[in-house]
């Protein structure tokens, strides 16, 4: 692959995104169609606990499809899940509600998001192993910010997509469609690329794989449950949250989220180039010390919140989160061992977003329901943090000494 061609990769990684991040956004919005319960409280963890139901189908991708993509090409296993993602979108557009077809329509729903889980699985990994393979050692930072910030476009065009709709009848079977529509637009882009691929060789078994490099597993995942938990909180969460807890309603929290992430989008490529003078541990670990401190007191101020609250609170969680985010892809690419990078990256996001990161929605919302305590849903994202910040200890400690040194 050429280094011009770099950007049709980043492409594929925004139209993928934009097709994710829709039922998450949209989980406000469903939860009272697929749910059927007078409790919207309720209703709303239902519609969030169906993420965490992907915890087998992710890993179970990501072996699947990581071994695939490193044993007979990358470009190969990312055709495969971008064609099944734009089949299950499909198939979401047309799913029956709970007013049609009774306990079905939410079995349904979950099927299919097993499904989209399954295909997903080495999306992300994938397309960023193609880029960091074909660019400069030296830069791999700044990459990894630029291929995060395609990412964080394709959601924000998801948020300002249903921002825009969200108040016509049935919008959201209308977005799913697009979503499957530019999976498809994402396969032909990326069909034509001609990939130098890595040699393929026989290898052990995927399994005792990941076994032999657990602890580089155990790091990753615990990273992208926090990385993930983060960003689903300030994200998906929020606009269900907010309107719960103040007057703020499900329109203007989906309006300040299209907002936010118009902020991300832009500060990634920024703290990619700060990345440059600063190393990854160390941005990794302000990112974690930031959030894992100031969480918890940030979220006293939502109770009754204004806009501008909401707002402060989002912002100041999304920027630690960036900090994090912009290194993130390139440090698991280096720590990761070269034949095994696919199946251990794949594996290691999947587990540590459907393990660690999902049930922090879920968790977090059932804890303030029980508590009424209104920093209660920080309490999962904080321990997965403490989780996280105990697996770069070592790599903290090597930087600090090697700059000693």
């Amino acid at each position: 692959m050429k280094k011009s061609q770099v950007p049709v990769v980043m492409i594929g990684n925004l139209l993928y995104h934009f097709d994710r991040a829709l039922f998450g956004l949209l989980a406000p919005f469903l939860a009272p169609i697929f749910f059927h319960h007078k409790n919207p409280i309720y209703a709303l963890i239902l519609m969030y606990a169906i993420t965490p139901l992907s915890l087998l189908a992710k890993p179970l991708g990501a072996i699947v499809f990581g071994y695939l993509g490193d044993k007979v090409g990358t470009q190969r296993s990312l055709a495969i899940t971008l064609l099944g993602m734009a089949l299950i979108s499909a198939l979401m557009a047309a799913v029956p509600t709970y007013e049609q077809v009774g306990i079905t329509a939410p079995l349904l729903l979950m099927f299919y998001r097993f499904l989209i889980g399954f295909f997903s699985a080495g999306e992300t990994t994938g397309g960023a192993i193609m880029v960091f393979e074909h660019s400069n050692p030296s830069k791999r930072n700044l990459v990894s910010s630029f291929y995060d910030a395609s990412g964080i476009l394709g959601v924000l065009l998801a948020s300002l997509c249903i921002w825009l709709f969200n108040s016509y009848h049935n919008f959201w079977r209308a977005l799913f469609l697009s979503g499957s529509l530019i999976g498809i637009i994402g396969w032909f882009l990326r069909k034509p690329l001609k990939v130098n691929e890595r040699q393929k060789s026989s290898f052990e078994s995927p399994i005792k794989t990941l076994w032999d490099n657990r602890k580089v597993v155990f790091k990753i995942a615990a990273l992208a449950g926090f990385s993930y938990g983060n960003y689903y909180l300030i994200t998906n969460f929020m606009n269900g949250f907010l309107p719960l807890v103040s007057k703020i309603s499900k329109a203007e929290a989906m309006g300040l989220n299209t907002a936010l992430l118009l902020l991300d989008f832009l500060f990634l490529p920024l703290f990619g180039l700060v990345s440059l003078k600063i190393t990854k541990e160390k941005l990794i670990l302000i990112s974690l010390l930031g959030i894992i401190i100031c969480s918890a007191p940030l979220f006293y101020m939502l109770e009754r919140a204004t806009t501008f609250n909401a707002a402060f609170v989002r912002i100041y969680l999304m920027v630690f989160g960036v900090v994090l985010a912009a290194p993130y892809h390139a440090f698991i690419y280096e720590i990761s061992p070269v034949k095994h990078r696919y199946l251990i990256g794949a594996f290691s996001t999947a587990i540590g977003g459907r393990l660690f990161g999902a049930p922090i929605l879920p968790l977090g919302l059932w804890i303030y329901h029980k508590t009424h305590l209104i920093w209660a849903p920080t309490i999962p994202l904080i321990l997965v943090g403490i989780l996280a910040l105990m697996s770069i200890k070592s790599d903290v400690l090597k930087t600090k000494k090697a700059s000693i040194a």
